[in-house]
């Protein structure tokens, strides 16, 4: 900045509908990523298995 003062503070930005993400495994082999994503469905979560 130039040495000029702002004249207005900086506004906090509203965050609505926040996603928050948890990974619970890493794996090798397919059948056992897509074993748990079944215990966990099952359970009640919604789950994603992603390849990468």
């Amino acid at each position: 900045m130039s040495g000029k003062k702002l004249k207005e503070k900086a506004k906090p930005v509203e965050k609505k509908n926040v996603l928050h993400k948890v990974q619970v495994g890493a794996f090798f082999n397919e059948k056992n990523a897509t074993k748990l994503a079944v215990e966990l469905k099952k359970k009640g979560y919604s789950v994603n298995v992603v390849k990468g």
